[in-house]
């Protein structure tokens, strides 16, 4: 990265925690993730010179794996653009301040250390003097692909026994009973065919916990539920029910993304 002599580097507050951060926030198709920045002074004008984006471990499929570094991905696609908005109101994801969304993908997230660069320096975007988002969006891996639901299956796949969703009210499942499973995207392709995908091939973000609300910057997008229209929750709102249920638990904690940006004042 070139060092300009008015370069700032806008990254919203956090630390890392441990095993709590050890593995990303998961960014399946549908997912959407948004972290504001404002302008580090309100009499000033910025330029943004690049977005930078970390993307997190993903879960290993054995124990052997648990401290492997995985920073990149075999299945999906992330959009990612910035949109303006104020920090105390949910971003207007239908606004791009870009000439066309960014995209990162398996063959371009090849980072060791989870850290990708985009350089849009020659979109002269200017920073809003109310602030704006980094959005970042999980896609199908192929763009002709739809997301269909996530499931949950007992067993592997293995391409031989057909897939078997968990059930909860299953007759042999006793309450309190553990019992091991196994995480899938289902997607449909153009030939009407369903795939099944294992979450742990998707990228993740890498995120850090904050003690205060006040640090928090993050938002996420709740997809439509029963009763309940779909749309975006400030990570604050997330994570209110677990600090209720756990106040002093670690991972109660807000927590902000780590999507960036690189300004030049001018």
């Amino acid at each position: 990265m070139r060092i300009h002599p008015k370069a700032r580097l806008l990254s919203a507050p956090g630390e890392t925690r441990g095993l709590y951060t050890s593995f990303g926030h998961e960014l399946l198709p549908t997912s959407r993730v948004a972290v504001w920045h404002g302008p580090p002074d309100s009499t000033r004008t910025y330029l943004v010179r690049a977005v930078r984006v970390r993307l997190g471990s993903r879960m290993p499929e054995k124990a052997s794996g648990l401290f492997e570094t995985r920073r990149n991905f075999q299945e999906g696609r992330v959009h990612l653009w910035l949109s303006p908005g104020t920090r105390a109101q949910a971003p207007e994801a239908a606004q791009n301040l870009l000439a066309q969304k960014l995209l990162l993908t398996p063959d371009n997230a090849g980072e060791k250390k989870g850290w990708l660069r985009f350089d849009v320096a020659a979109q002269r975007v200017v920073v809003p003097a109310q602030g704006l988002f980094i959005i970042a969006e999980g896609l199908t891996t192929q763009p002709q692909e739809t997301y269909v639901r996530r499931r949950i299956l007992v067993r592997p796949l293995d391409g031989q026994t057909p897939p078997e969703d968990l059930d909860l009210h299953h007759p042999k499942l006793k309450k309190g009973e553990s019992v091991r499973t196994y995480s899938y995207v289902e997607v449909s392709q153009p030939s009407g065919s369903q795939r099944l995908a294992a979450t742990g091939l998707f990228p993740t973000l890498a995120f850090r916990m904050v003690e205060g609300s006040g640090q928090c910057q993050s938002w996420v997008w709740r997809p439509l539920v029963v009763n309940q229209p779909a749309r975006w929750m400030p990570v604050t709102e997330v994570q209110a029910g677990l600090r209720k249920r756990e106040p002093k638990a670690t991972y109660a904690l807000d927590y902000n993304f780590d999507l960036e940006l690189e300004v030049e004042e001018l």
